[in-house]
């Protein structure tokens, strides 16, 4: 089951972080990537090793669904940049009113 975010109104997951337990927001839509594995534990292969496993011939690439942190296409990432949420619901909403202007002098 997906949410919406606030800003775009995209699909989105809310997944808890493996290593800090906070919510990332991730685009609800998996894409294929590739990632590279370590064949002899069958497993993701660490950045720092994968000089040294391809020098062993251990390293091979596989295709994945992988998500996407939905930051990094949001169109309306930018407005969320040191502000609050309280803030950027203000600007958003005095668009939906359609008084352009005041949202605009709000977003400076």
């Amino acid at each position: 089951m997906s949410d919406t975010c606030r800003s775009c109104h995209q699909p989105v997951l809310f997944v808890p972080s493996a290593k800090s337990g906070k919510p990332l927001i991730l685009n609800a839509e998996p894409e294929k990537r590739v990632v590279l594995i370590d064949r002899q534990h069958n497993s993701v292969a660490p950045a720092a090793e994968h000089e040294r496993l391809r020098l062993h011939d251990r390293l091979a690439a596989a295709v994945v669904n992988a998500y996407t942190d939905h930051h990094a296409t949001c169109p309306k990432a930018g407005q969320w940049k040191g502000r609050t949420r309280a803030e950027v619901n203000r600007v958003n909403a005095l668009h939906a009113d359609g008084d352009h202007e005041a949202a605009q002098e709000a977003d400076r």
